[in-house]
């Protein structure tokens, strides 16, 4: 018999996620990021959350965690996900996107849709790969930096440009691009792949538990072809690997064959996909 558990703090959330999915923590280290997300943001959380752990008499089935206007982000065996959204529907929240495991996507979406008259709409799909170590490969001319204050222009720009790119469901406002990229550099967690000039960036996201989340990968149009991602990528990975990390993470766009094939020859292997949809639709 399933049981959903409310928690009503970001760390008993997290407390429950390590808990359960000790053995399979790769797995969920999406999950676990947003809880130390919201566990560094919990006096500013109003309200609190959503923050749900799944179980049956087997233990530790799966979570739900979302941080309204966001998407709400689901891992859940299929046969649990029709009585997750009721659960959630009757606890009155509105969810205008779902990031769910595709095995458990179609039972939420409609069950979803028959509580609320909305459809759903297919958005991405994405596949967390990781990396533990970082296979050899012919490297693209070029050195990866640190970003400075000097590259906040041509970042910003380029960072609106992955933005529709990537995420045109999540657009984002000039200032709002300015304002995360100066707080990345301001950081020190933007880097520059460069070619006598900027030609690709990254992002290192944070650290989760043991792993690092490498993410915002962005070439230009005028400099794809060349490997500077794949270089960017590799040099940080391996950056990130001396510093520490056991893991590196980071999302590929399923529909995007060659960004995986890039990522796979580097090092990076399959844990789990994420099918995004909009529950907003009439």
């Amino acid at each position: 018999m399933m049981n959903c558990l409310w928690h009503d703090s970001a760390q008993s959330f997290l407390d429950a996620l390590q808990a359960g999915a000790r053995q399979d923590m790769v797995r969920y280290s999406l999950t676990v990021g947003c809880a130390l997300w919201a566990l560094e943001r919990a006096e500013d959380s109003k309200p609190l959350p959503l923050l749900l752990t799944i179980e049956d008499g087997n233990g530790f089935q799966g979570a739900a965690f979302m941080s309204p206007p966001r998407k709400l982000l689901l891992q859940c065996p299929s046969h649990m996900a029709a009585d997750v959204a009721r659960e959630i529907h009757a606890h009155g929240w509105s969810v205008p996107m779902v990031y769910v495991n595709p095995e458990a996507a179609e039972a939420f979406t409609a069950a979803w849709s028959g509580l609320t008259g909305t459809s759903a709409s297919p958005l991405i799909a994405e596949r967390i790969l990781a990396l533990r170590r970082v296979r050899p490969t012919a490297c693209s001319p070029g050195t990866l930096r640190k970003a400075g204050p000097d590259d906040a222009d041509l970042l910003t720009a380029w960072l609106m440009e992955f933005q529709r790119e990537a995420l045109p469901e999540e657009p984002i406002t000039e200032e709002t691009a300015r304002n995360q990229m100066a707080a990345s550099i301001d950081a020190g967690t933007r880097y520059v792949w460069e070619d006598a000039e900027p030609v690709s960036m990254a992002l290192v996201l944070r650290r989760v538990l043991d792993g690092v989340w490498i993410t915002g990968v962005h070439t230009p149009p005028e400099h794809r072809r060349h490997g500077y991602a794949s270089a960017c990528v590799a040099q940080l990975s391996a950056q990130c690997l001396a510093e520490g990390a056991a893991y590196c993470f980071l999302f590929t766009d399923l529909a995007n064959p060659t960004s995986n094939s890039i990522y796979e020859k580097i090092g990076y292997e399959p844990v789990c996909d994420f099918h995004n949809y909009s529950l907003n639709a009439p």
